[in-house]
């Protein structure tokens, strides 16, 4: 995964989300090098897209 991660932000991607199911948490890197994990009863900040925010428990209803 950190591959691809490196692969994808070098390229141009804005963040790379990891998904996973089984603990229902989202772990997004930045192009900064920061990497956060939301939980499910987080929001996860959405400002570099144009929107406000994402509900992680949206994500595994």
């Amino acid at each position: 995964m950190r591959e691809n991660s490196a692969l994808c932000l070098s390229t141009g991607a804005l963040q790379f989300w990891i998904v996973d199911p089984k603990r229902e948490t989202v772990t997004v890197a930045a192009r900064n090098g920061s990497t956060t994990m939301y939980q499910k009863t987080d929001a996860i900040p959405l400002v570099e897209f144009g929107a406000d925010h994402l509900a992680v428990s949206e994500i595994f209803e």
